[in-house]
């Protein structure tokens, strides 16, 4: 004897699906909503100094760099922020990246804004040959003495388009406010 579920059976069971596929949807958005509203969302990174010391292409697709950053950080939470562990920072230049330096774990003190220990990332890095494109943007850059360059600080902070200029040609005071990425 075989028995096949009735039809107030299945109903039962669809039912039973779509509260679970609800409910579901129901935590992943309030996931979302504490992940933006949450503890970190009120700290906000701003580049507010970076110079390049030197920023050489060689023939063979080595890139010999120097690099300082100099940014803020503002907690305008009602409690001090202190990251959980170290994080790190590396930049990059067309799809390129450098050198990863790790930072200590710094405290933000509530509702001010702190200027963190400088950046420094220096060394020499061999890069993917450059496109035609790409190759063009640099020799206009290097004409210039400021470079794109994109700053990530790990685990979730971008701060791209940063344009630095070669200490040799001058000063260039970056205005970037970096972004939090979300990640789901």
């Amino acid at each position: 004897m075989t028995h096949s579920p009735t039809q107030s059976q299945s109903r039962k069971f669809e039912n039973i699906m779509i509260i679970v596929i609800v409910l579901f949807m129901i935590v992943m958005v309030a996931l979302f909503i504490k992940d933006n509203t949450g503890y970190m969302s009120g700290i906000k990174y701003k580049v507010v100094d970076a110079s390049l010391i030197e920023f050489n292409l060689t023939s063979d697709n080595i890139i010999v760099y120097g690099l300082k950053v100099n940014m803020t950080a503002t907690n305008s939470n009602e409690e001090a922020y202190k990251p959980k562990s170290e994080y790190f920072a590396h930049f990059s230049y067309k799809c390129n990246r450098f050198t990863e330096l790790s930072m200590e774990p710094f405290v933000i003190p509530s509702k001010t804004t702190m200027l963190l220990e400088p950046t420094v990332l220096g060394g020499y890095t061999t890069i993917k040959k450059l496109k035609p494109l790409q190759l063009d943007e640099y020799n206009e850059e290097t004409r210039l003495g400021i470079y794109n360059l994109n700053l990530y600080i790990d685990p979730c902070i971008s701060c791209t388009n940063l344009r630095v200029m070669l200490i040799s040609k001058g000063i260039l005071k970056p205005d970037t406010t970096c972004k939090r990425n979300l990640w789901f």
